[in-house]
């Protein structure tokens, strides 16, 4: 039964991981992943004409290589399944993080299910989804220390690290779980040098020498503090600020965070449980990315709150008693739902890019106007690295952690049509825009005598300046 619903839920995170591609960071991964294959790791920015040559740290540059080798050697849906198959992950060892910690699979499953739910909300093929599926996989081995992964923490633990730091910046929120942990345990009694907990101590230190090891050396390991740095322009990136509870993503973790308060008010937790509890809690309260990290972090927490009394002296239930001939006709049910929801994933189109302005950037290729100093959102602007590089550059995409701040500023004051905005645009000598058609910025551009409107479709309308610079 247990088998059956674990088969369940990672068919189920497939077919939610492996829909159509198009984010927009995305878009310019791949196009880095080629980048890498055709010339190798790069370390100056090569998409941008207002910080070209400006030091950048590919970090995600093994995903990127991933991509690019999906997308030359089988097609672009290798990349919906490398993305279908960490959805799996995912909800797999949710899964069995939350039945072997409730022991119990009814509740395992009820908490499975909304632990899922939200991680869900912040998924897409980028490589922070990546991350989550190797976040996972840490906790399960570190929580489930009878199984196969748990009884190779030296093995495990490092690769995973590894993986995961070449993957995406979030890995250092793998080794503060890490930490939390040994602390928490040493909080419960349990000395860090003996027993399991010198066995997570050893290979954590394995996996904090071992990270090293990378194409950037000690600068993509220290990569997450430098992004932190920069926590003023942060504050402008969606998936830096706070949980809105009007989004989907804030009602599904606003739910995980009561369920976890709950479980814990009515248990007797350990010390250690309760420490992680808040340390990831906050974060994903403080950050939309840590949502789903905070979830796979505390769901064992829950599984161990929810853990039901068992009588030892209890005489155990006959398991043909138990499921008679449920289990076959769940086990058919299952394998019906598999294939529709496998089916269903696979007649997707692999791309859906409506909401890019293709046709707007067609008709600039058709007129042979592409190549300037085009100005476009910083969303927009994957789509262009990712289909015009590098005949055609950009002004500022979402790689916030490259570019200077005062260049962020400066596409900040276009957003925002702060006072001066408009000589932003003579400052970079931008005679070309191509912008939301409901913008604001659409509806300023118009009242200037500098710029005329030539096109305006679904999605976007084109602005060239009357006279270029």
């Amino acid at each position: 039964m247990s088998a059956l619903i674990t088969l369940l839920f990672g068919v189920g995170g497939y077919a939610l991981s492996s829909t159509s591609l198009g984010d927009n960071s995305f878009l310019w991964h791949l196009r880095t992943g080629g980048l890498i294959l055709d010339h190798g790791i790069p370390h100056r920015d090569p998409f941008s004409f207002t910080a070209a040559g400006t030091h950048w740290i590919a970090q995600s540059w093994l995903a990127e290589v991933m991509y690019a080798a999906l997308s030359r050697s089988v097609g672009d849906y290798g990349i919906r399944v490398a993305a279908g198959l960490a959805g799996a992950c995912i909800a797999v060892f949710l899964f069995r993080i939350a039945f072997r910690t409730a022991d119990d699979r009814v509740r395992g499953f009820a908490i499975a299910i909304p632990a899922l739910a939200a991680a869900v909300t912040i998924r897409s093929e980028r490589p922070l989804w990546f991350g989550l599926a190797f976040l996972v996989a840490l906790v399960f081995t570190i929580e489930v220390p009878d199984s196969f992964l748990g009884r190779h923490p030296r093995v495990v633990v490092p690769i995973l690290m590894w993986l995961w730091v070449n993957t995406h910046g979030t890995f250092a929120l793998g080794f503060a779980y890490l930490a939390l942990y040994v602390a928490g345990r040493w909080l419960d009694g349990a000395h860090p040098l003996q027993g399991r907990e010198r066995d997570v101590v050893i290979s954590t230190a394995i996996a904090a020498v071992l990270i090293f090891v990378n194409p950037y050396g000690p600068s993509l390991v220290l990569f997450p503090v430098a992004l932190m740095g920069r926590s003023k322009v942060l504050g402008n990136v969606s998936e830096w600020q706070s949980v809105d509870l009007h989004s989907a993503t804030g009602l599904f973790y606003a739910f995980w965070f009561f369920l976890t308060v709950v479980a814990l008010a009515r248990s007797k937790p350990r010390r250690g449980d309760v420490l992680v509890s808040v340390a990831f809690l906050l974060l994903g309260w403080w950050a939309v990315r840590n949502v789903a990290i905070a979830v796979a972090v505390t769901i064992p927490v829950v599984g161990r709150a929810v853990r039901p009394k068992r009588d030892p002296d209890a005489a155990p239930l006959d398991r043909e008693a138990r499921h008679g001939t449920a289990t076959p006709l769940l086990a058919v049910l299952v394998c019906l739902v598999s294939v529709l929801l496998i089916a269903r994933s696979a007649v997707q189109p692999d791309f859906n890019l409506k909401r890019y302005p293709v046709a707007a950037m067609q008709a600039l290729d058709r007129e042979h106007r592409l190549g300037g100093r085009l100005l476009t959102t910083d969303a927009w602007a994957g789509y262009v690295i990712y289909k015009y590089w590098p005949e055609q550059h950009v002004f500022f995409d979402d790689r916030y952690d490259m570019y200077p701040i005062a260049l962020t500023e400066a596409y900040n004051k276009i957003l925002g049509l702060k006072p001066g905005w408009e000589h932003v645009l003579d400052q970079y000598r931008i005679n070309l825009v191509v912008w939301p058609r409901d913008g604001a910025v659409v509806q300023v551009l118009d009242h200037l005598p500098a710029w005329k409107r030539v096109r305006t479709d679904k999605v976007a309308t084109t602005f060239l300046r009357v006279h270029p610079l």
